[in-house]
């Protein structure tokens, strides 16, 4: 760590301070603990409010060129589940076959959402680790891309030793454990090698980011946007509202044409 460095950022030092107040208004409530200390840590803030930075994503040009190095079925469905899905690496790595319905209609299977989806289900049994972050599952939609993405790598998968007895989606090719599910660390070893073949960083979760980005761009609702990410708070989701100069300078216009019409 350098000199003048400090070891924790003050989104760190918040979050910290935060969960220590609400343990000690705990504690206060049931009688374990003086209340004074809690009140002391509540008087005061304990560091500066932090600026919510734009994170970190690819560009949709980026984006479309990774889709474009991948040197398989498999690596493409990924890329498209992360980037047009908006699953988080570990919650794409989590799915079984089941949970991808990509028909019309899925009926058939006892599911009465219309149209192509997938489930997003937090399962702690998966034997690559792969465990979904949120405990509560949701529903995405999915695009006529991601469906025939799947239906490609489903004809490559079949050739494949040992993973007709798995029923995760994502298992490994040719490396490691042939038919094995294929794990997180796997996946971001592939990235990095793909970032080393187009020339710029691309790590999983930015395709997610990108999801988010261009929904908030498209001018979809933040409460779409929240229940398509999974976030359980609204606060996660805004950090994806970063208007460009483009957008602000036609709001600002947009404004002054209707003052003037109204004159």
């Amino acid at each position: 760590m350098a000199l003048g460095v400090p070891a924790r950022s003050a989104g760190t030092i918040n979050g910290i301070t935060t969960a220590v107040r609400e343990l000690y208004r705990f504690l206060v409530l049931h009688g374990r603990t003086d209340g004074s200390v809690a009140a002391r840590l509540s008087a005061r803030q304990l560091s500066k409010r932090t600026v919510k930075r734009v994170p970190k994503h690819l560009r949709v040009e980026q984006a479309t060129t990774l889709l474009g190095a991948c040197g398989c079925d498999r690596d493409r469905l990924l890329v498209l589940l992360l980037w047009r899905c908006g699953l988080r690496l570990s919650e794409a790595l989590g799915l079984r076959r089941e949970d991808l319905h990509l028909l019309a209609s899925s009926t058939h299977v006892g599911c009465e959402i219309p149209g192509a989806h997938v489930h997003v289900i937090r399962r702690e049994s998966n034997d690559n680790g792969a465990v979904a972050k949120s405990r509560w599952p949701r529903v995405v939609p999915a695009s006529a891309e991601v469906a025939d993405a799947y239906a490609a790598y489903r004809w490559e998968r079949q050739d494949v030793v040992g993973a007709a007895g798995n029923d995760l989606v994502f298992v490994n090719l040719t490396a490691g454990k042939v038919g094995a599910g294929w794990t997180p660390a796997s996946v971001e070893d592939l990235f990095r090698r793909l970032s080393r073949r187009i020339g710029f960083r691309a790590r999983p979760h930015m395709l997610r980011h990108s999801f988010g980005t261009e929904l908030t761009e498209a001018g979809v609702a933040l409460d779409v946007v929240q229940m398509l990410m999974g976030h359980a708070w609204i606060s996660s989701t805004q950090v994806y509202v970063h208007p460009s100069w483009e957008r602000m300078r036609t709001a600002v216009d947009r404004l002054s044409t209707t003052t003037a019409v109204s004159s």
